[in-house]
């Protein structure tokens, strides 16, 4: 896990499970994974939220794209706030949260 404040979610008991911690030989390296092994019918599953995804969703893109062709001068402030979609970005999608993503939409 690399958030440090992610819940986890009890799933019931797990039987017949190992997990597996796995780090690089070199000592200061801080990297770990954790790997699932199962002699049994058990499956790997997510015990915490799944990230944020990391794509605009295809309808808020179109709208965005839509509100730069109709007027050029918008900044990717304005496309974060929403000015010209008639709506908040963020609420159609959390990835609308970073705001550097509306940059790809502004002319330089």
């Amino acid at each position: 896990m690399n958030h440090q404040s992610a819940a986890l979610v009890a799933t019931g008991k797990c039987e017949d499970c190992f997990f597996v911690n796995v780090r690089p030989a070199a000592e200061n390296d801080n990297r770990r994974w954790i790997g699932f092994l199962s002699n049994s019918k058990h499956i790997a599953a997510h015990h915490h939220p799944e990230p944020v995804p990391s794509k605009l969703g295809s309808q808020l893109k179109g709208d965005i794209i839509e509100v730069v062709q109709k007027d050029s001068t918008k900044t990717a402030d304005d496309l974060s706030k929403g000015i010209g979609l008639g709506y908040i970005p963020i609420s159609a999608s959390p990835v609308a949260a970073n705001k550097d993503i509306f940059r790809q939409f502004v002319a330089a």
